[in-house]
C-alpha cells in the first residue's frame, strides 16, 4: 500500500498548525474523510450569483458531469438545478476524492425582476452558467432629472 501525503487547502499537513480552522478544513484533515465526504462535499455543488446592470447569473461548479443528465426547472419564482446518474460507480483507488455527484439538487429563489421567459443556460469548462435577463422596467437606466410642475 502507498501513503500519500495530503495537505489541506491552504498547505498545512496538520490541523493544529493552523491557529483558526474552517469547518470544512477541519472535516477534510478528518482521517476518517473518506467515510464522511459524501454526506458534507458531495452533497451540492458551490454556486456564485451575480447580478449585473441589466441581468443575474448563477454559475454552479459541476466538473465532469454530461450536461445531458443536468436538469433544470423553473417554477414561479423558484430555479432548481438537479442531476441524477445513479450509474457513477468506480473501480478506482483513490486516495483522495473531493468531488462526486450521484446526485444533486440546488433550488434558488429568484427576484421578481427576473424575465422567466428569456432565462438561458449554457455549459463551460466545468461551469454551469445560467443568464436570466431582468424585465425591461427593473433595469436601471441611471439618475434622471424630474421637473416640477
Amino acid at each position: 500500500m502507498t501513503l500519500l501525503k495530503v495537505y489541506n487547502r491552504n498547505g498545512y499537513n496538520n490541523v493544529l498548525d493552523k491557529p483558526v480552522l474552517g469547518f470544512n478544513d477541519l472535516m477534510r484533515d478528518f482521517p476518517f474523510n473518506d467515510f464522511f465526504a459524501p454526506a458534507l462535499y458531495q452533497s451540492k455543488p458551490r454556486a456564485n450569483m451575480i447580478e449585473n446592470k441589466d441581468s443575474f447569473r448563477l454559475e454552479m461548479e459541476i466538473p465532469g458531469i454530461d450536461k445531458n443528465l443536468v436538469k433544470i426547472d423553473l417554477t414561479k419564482d423558484l430555479i432548481t438545478v438537479s442531476y441524477n446518474n445513479e450509474e457513477v460507480q468506480s473501480s478506482e483507488n483513490y486516495t483522495l476524492r473531493e468531488f462526486n455527484w450521484i446526485s444533486f439538487e440546488r433550488s434558488f429563489n429568484l427576484p421578481e425582476s427576473v424575465n422567466k421567459e428569456k432565462i438561458k443556460a449554457s455549459y463551460r469548462d466545468g461551469l454551469l452558467l445560467i443568464d436570466m435577463p431582468k424585465k425591461e422596467d427593473s433595469i436601471d437606466k441611471g439618475p434622471r432629472s424630474i421637473e416640477i410642475s
